[in-house]
């Protein structure tokens, strides 16, 4: 039996295990269906191919290359030069270090592609000097309005540029672009899990690089940030999109798969432990993006490669009101999971048994900070309290909710609204020791809203939400909250570190 099944089964339980390998294999499925009904026919491409822009911007897509697979290259070359967007260059720079006397099949391959293209540029370096290196010599051709960053073993779709350009003619003062992106099997027969992303999400981002593919930055930005840190080879591009982002608000994602990642045995996406420098290195660009913007913080390494956990200061002093809900015969033990917890003292508890009682005794709580717990929960992770201080007294964030689960499954992580406008549950099912698609289960992340049942308020965002007056729909609060935050500019906050059971 797979080694990978045989500890799921130890950790989650024959049942859970049988239950993700199932809703693994549905998400196959459902991608194979999904590229079906998205497939982009002859027809659009060609419409897209005669599309006139009101203003013409030139993509420069810089592609640092070493000793690359001669189909990957030819590939990755083929895939630009079949953009139905036409005002790119390639700017390419060649590492590849041949010995004198030996066949330089690199070369070779992208001189015949420079006599017939003269939109490629293309640079031999007399060595190897790393990744953030060669590509900072690659950028140093580019004359375009816009760099757009590609590996040399990957694909771009036919229409990425284009839907770059479309964005851009909508939002003329876009600064980054970033869309969403699938991976692709070495030999590129077969494409799959596929990563739709969120819009802008700093606390994602701080979690793990999420945008990492396709990513498009202004000139103008770029000039402004310099060039990519060798020193941080490995995770040069996590580094450089933190640089970026701190440098403007106009972060735009295209809801569209536009990059194809190549997975091969070395590929670190393939298999992680072939790069661990690569996540030591992303902790120390996380570190210095920390440190720039002045933020009382340490980072630790999350649960998996390339996951991280920032722990934000708070003052030890700030009082804090701890509502418990519910029928009082639940209390103490609920009460004793949050002291054993915590060793947080300027904390005071109010005890009520249904929710909507809360507009009652909100009025006369002295606190700026207020923790909303149902009393049949029990806290089993440390620094509850602590964690959701941290977070909370960022201006940006209103709330801040926690990881909800029973003995086996998750029950709420965290609640989004989808592209439609719709309210989604993510990770509803899951067992409680997975970590979800691409690590979000044990990501922090900001969202739409959180559980009513336990959360972190700031007192004015409590204030500010039309509580019912009877019990309706369980999730009213929730909802109600979600648009508060909206109103007011503030985010919740997922936050896995804080655990909670539900009896």
């Amino acid at each position: 039996m797979n080694s990978g099944i045989v500890l799921n089964i130890k950790k989650n339980g024959l049942f859970a295990t049988a239950k993700k390998i199932k809703r693994k294999l549905d998400e196959e499925n459902a991608y194979k269906i999904w590229q079906e009904k998205n497939r982009l026919d002859d027809n659009l491409l060609e419409l897209q191919r005669r599309y006139l822009f009101k203003e013409d911007y030139k993509f420069s897509i810089v592609v640092p290359v070493y000793r690359t697979n001669a189909e990957y290259l030819r590939a990755m070359i083929d895939s630009i030069k079949a953009q139905t967007y036409s005002d790119w260059e390639l700017c390419i720079v060649d590492a590849s270090e041949y010995k004198s006397g030996e066949d330089k099949e690199t070369i070779n391959i992208i001189e015949k592609y420079l006599a017939d293209d003269k939109r490629i540029k293309f640079k031999v370096l007399e060595e190897n000097h790393g990744i953030s290196a060669n590509t900072n010599a690659a950028i140093e051709m580019a004359t375009g309005d816009f760099i757009v960053f590609a590996d040399h073993d990957d694909m771009l779709a036919p229409d990425a540029l284009f839907e770059c350009a479309k964005l851009l003619e909508n939002e003329p003062d876009a600064d980054i672009i970033y869309s969403d992106e699938d991976k692709i099997v070495a030999g590129g027969t077969k494409r799959f899990q596929p990563y739709f992303k969120p819009n802008f999400n700093i606390d994602l981002l701080r979690a793990n690089n999420y945008i990492c593919h396709l990513f498009v930055v202004r000139m103008s930005i770029a000039k402004q940030v310099g060039i990519l840190n060798p020193d941080l080879d490995g995770a040069q591009d996590y580094d450089y999109i933190l640089r970026c982002a701190e440098k403007t608000d106009s972060i735009y994602h295209i809801p569209k798969i536009l990059y194809h990642w190549r997975c091969h045995e070395n590929s670190t996406s393939e298999n992680p432990d072939s790069k661990l420098y690569a996540f030591k290195a992303g902790k120390k660009a996380l570190e210095d993006h920390i440190k720039r913007k002045k933020i009382d913080a340490k980072v630790e390494e999350g649960p998996y490669h390339g996951t991280y956990h920032i722990i934000y200061g708070y003052s030890k002093t700030t009082p804090i009101t701890i509502i418990v809900v519910g029928d009082r015969i639940y209390d103490k033990a609920c009460v004793d999971s949050i002291e054993c917890s915590s060793k947080y003292v300027n904390k005071n508890y109010l005890f009520i048994e249904k929710k909507e009682q809360i507009k009652e005794v909100v009025k006369d709580i002295r606190t700026d900070y207020v923790w909303i717990i149902n009393n049949r929960f029990e806290v089993k992770s440390l620094k509850c309290i602590e964690e959701m201080l941290g977070y909370l007294t960022r201006p940006e964030v209103g709330a801040v909710g926690a990881k909800i689960c029973n003995k086996k499954y998750i029950l709420q992580a965290g609640i989004d609204v989808d592209q439609e406008g719709s309210v989604i549950y993510p990770f509803k099912g899951y067992g409680r020791s997975e970590a979800g698609n691409f690590n979000r289960l044990v990501s922090t992340r900001d969202c739409y809203s959180v559980s009513s049942d336990c959360v972190m308020l700031d007192k004015s965002v409590l204030l500010s939400m039309i509580m019912p007056d009877k019990a309706g729909c369980e999730n009213d609060l929730e909802l109600i909250l979600g648009k508060t935050l909206k109103k007011l500019n503030k985010y919740a906050v997922y936050n896995p570190y804080i655990e909670i059971e539900a009896r």
